[in-house]
């Protein structure tokens, strides 16, 4: 099948090239709550993250009796479409650790009642090729995986998706001020295949309306100076400028709270203070 959903970007020949090398993008050295090197400690890994695509290639055969699935659960050097203020691709070696440490899952739209195969079990295989990372699942003998398979044959599911933790990536920005995430190594959770891919964000198009057309600044003035202190990239004056006229109309457009619920809550919070300093001395 075609992917579509992905722009191709530039195949890298060294997968250990240093993005650092070309002189058409600044570089992010350190990035705030991770280590030089771009490691997460794993005490800080943040949420469990979702990427959604047209699965490529998904194909459905019979292997002595059984229903096999296979696809790509993710391709390489693909930059993504834009993902709230940034673009990512994912690097050949982001998942090469994690396919040798982690026991992982396929399912059906994430969902842990749904289970396609299971690495640990020899009912899923992971591996990596040029291409990205290929899934290759054994169908259980179950009504709702019988059809599935009926739905996937008839085309009704084309999507996928995959739930990862960034362990380590780089940020970078383009010439054109465009922000890049290349993921070098994730915790990968699971590979599925999904009815319905998550972007685009119909909340998000919600919220930069309302932002457009109420409150008189772009989201962007709000999400690019925190995308840019994540990715450990400086903020220009004008973007500084922004970001404050933007939390400042926030600020006219909401109304402070009566004065006696303030004291309220400022009673509360020193009761809880209170409480805090006594179990800490006790």
């Amino acid at each position: 099948m075609e992917q579509k959903g992905l722009r191709e970007g530039i195949e890298l020949p060294n997968t250990d090239i240093d993005i650092q090398e070309s002189e058409s993008i600044i570089v992010a050295e350190n990035t705030g709550g991770r280590s030089q090197n771009g490691d997460y400690p794993m005490a800080a890994l943040p949420k469990m993250e979702r990427r959604f695509f047209p699965a490529s290639e998904i194909r459905l055969e019979e292997v002595a009796g059984e229903r096999v699935l296979s696809w790509y659960a993710a391709k390489f050097d693909v930059l993504s479409e834009d993902l709230g203020g940034f673009r990512e691709r994912i690097g050949r070696r982001a998942f090469t650790k994690t396919l040798q440490e982690h026991d992982i899952r396929g399912l059906f739209n994430h969902n842990p009642n749904y289970v396609l195969g299971r690495s640990k079990a020899g009912t899923l295989e992971l591996k990596v090729d040029l291409h990205g990372l290929f899934a290759r699942a054994t169908l259980p003998d179950t009504l709702w995986a019988r059809d599935l398979a009926v739905s996937i044959e008839r085309g009704d599911i084309t999507s996928g998706s995959f739930g990862f933790n960034p362990i380590k990536d780089k940020w970078a920005e383009t010439e054109d001020k465009l922000l890049v995430r290349d993921l070098v190594e994730v915790r990968l959770f699971d590979v599925s295949l999904v009815t319905f891919p998550a972007y685009p964000d119909a909340e998000g198009v919600s919220l930069r309306s309302l932002c457009d057309d109420v409150l008189d600044f772009s989201l962007d003035d709000l999400i690019q100076p925190l995308l840019r202190a994540r990715a450990g990239l400086p903020l220009s004056v004008e973007g500084w400028s922004r970001f404050k006229s933007a939390i400042g109309r926030l600020e006219a457009q909401i109304p402070e709270p009566p004065i006696e619920h303030s004291v309220k809550l400022a009673a509360g919070r020193r009761e809880r203070e209170l409480r805090l300093l006594e179990l800490r001395r006790a």
